[in-house]
């Protein structure tokens, strides 16, 4: 696991082998035009699957796609306020930083909804090396909003009557 402070990522794996859980949470503050609406998404990858992609992140920017969806919130795994992006500038930080034994934790924050929506995000990621990570989202408000989370999962995902979302038996494994 590594922060890597100076381009806003944090890298939480237990190995390198093709079987590893990692996952990279992008809590940055981007330079130039190289900044995204999706602060505080993150790509997650187990047991040699796939389990979040990032269809944020194009092929090529000449791609007509790429202003359509890919500069949307929507196409990130974060939490989209009342339906729409921010407005630039997309920035986040890192708060807390642990990748010592067993334990692997990153906090990060963002106020790209403050000025438009009154939401303050911060996102807590914590990995138990070789078993699982938890994702915890604490969104304050200074007024009603709608919040939506956003998961792009490239596997069949079954919706049960608690209305909790997983992965059907016997594969790589989401709740």
């Amino acid at each position: 696991s590594r922060l890597l402070a100076h381009s806003g990522f944090a890298v939480l794996r237990d190995s390198w082998r093709p079987e590893s859980l990692y996952l990279i949470l992008d809590a940055g503050s981007p330079w130039g035009s190289h900044g995204y609406p999706g602060k505080l998404s993150f790509i997650l990858w187990g047991h040699g699957a796939p389990l979040a992609l990032q269809p944020g992140s194009p092929a090529s920017y000449a791609l007509p796609v790429y202003g359509q969806w890919c500069r949307q919130t929507a196409s990130h795994n974060t939490v989209l306020v009342n339906g729409r992006s921010p407005k630039p500038p997309f920035t986040a930080a890192v708060d807390a930083w642990h990748a010592l034994g067993r334990i692997g934790y990153v906090r990060a924050s963002t106020d790209i909804y403050q000025a438009s929506d009154g939401v303050v995000h911060e996102r807590h990621v914590a990995h138990r090396r070789g078993e699982y990570f938890l994702v915890v989202d604490r969104l304050r408000a200074a007024r009603t909003a709608e919040l939506t989370w956003l998961f792009h999962c490239p596997l069949p995902l079954q919706v049960n009557a608690d209305r909790s979302v997983n992965t059907p038996p016997g594969q790589p494994g989401v709740l």
